[in-house]
């Protein structure tokens, strides 16, 4: 007791200004305090510089503008709907509807699907993704104004790989799977998807490819002028 009467007490100024710096260190927050105040904007250098960061390069934005790139969330989709194809009606009613809804981004689909294909050894995921193109092309046929016409964006964009796309689903596979791929030929020259011309040059490399005197990589033709040009 003697020490503590000892130790000189403090100015009941100070006392006071001790006792608010303990209360607001440790006494919760109540309503009706002062928000804290705001960190200060950056300046207009630093904004800019933020938002170039922000901001995917030209280029990128470019083709998917055009459609020859995925976005993240679409190439994410696109791998989910294709793991989920086994050749159901209902997975390649879920893929052409995701198709229809993506048609916008066709050539990245079509390739996207070679990819695919090239990645795989199965024969029968083979073929079902080629059902699945199938479903899609006779949906997308029905945009056309004149159906004799290759005018939609799905079919031409699929006509422009259908070369390489048929060679990846014919590369390691056995003889029957030529015959489904011929059967799927035929049935589009039957709804008209694509000409009769077209058909019978993809049928002539067909051919040629699985005689073994193609290369997978050589895809279906070898003639100049795109593939467009060559089925005209």
């Amino acid at each position: 007791q003697q020490q503590q009467q000892q130790q000189p007490s403090q100015p009941p100024a100070q006392q006071a200004q001790q006792g608010q710096h303990q209360q607001q260190q440790f006494a919760p927050p109540s309503y009706g305090q002062p928000a804290q105040p705001l960190p200060p904007a950056p300046s207009q250098p630093q904004q800019q510089q933020y938002e170039q960061q922000a901001q995917p390069p030209a280029a990128q934005i470019e083709s998917v503008a055009a459609g020859t790139h995925f976005t993240t969330t679409q190439s994410t989709r696109f791998n989910e709907m294709l793991d989920a194809l086994s050749g159901t009606k209902d997975s390649i009613k879920n893929g052409k509807n995701w198709i229809m809804e993506n048609v916008h981004s066709s050539p990245a689909i079509a390739s996207g699907f070679l990819a695919r294909l090239n990645s795989l050894d199965d024969a029968n995921k083979k073929i079902f993704i080629l059902y699945l193109i199938n479903d899609a092309l006779y949906h997308s046929m029905k945009n056309r104004e004149d159906q004799a016409v290759v005018d939609d964006a799905f079919s031409c964009a699929v006509l422009e790989r259908l070369p390489e796309i048929l060679a990846a689903t014919l590369h390691g596979t056995s003889p029957d799977v030529k015959g489904k791929v011929e059967q799927i030929l035929d049935l589009w020259v039957k709804r008209k998807i694509y000409p009769d011309n077209a058909i019978a040059v993809l049928k002539t490399h067909l051919a040629a490819y699985s005689t073994g005197t193609k290369r997978p990589r050589d895809g279906m033709g070898d003639e100049p002028g795109g593939t467009r040009a060559r089925y005209q």
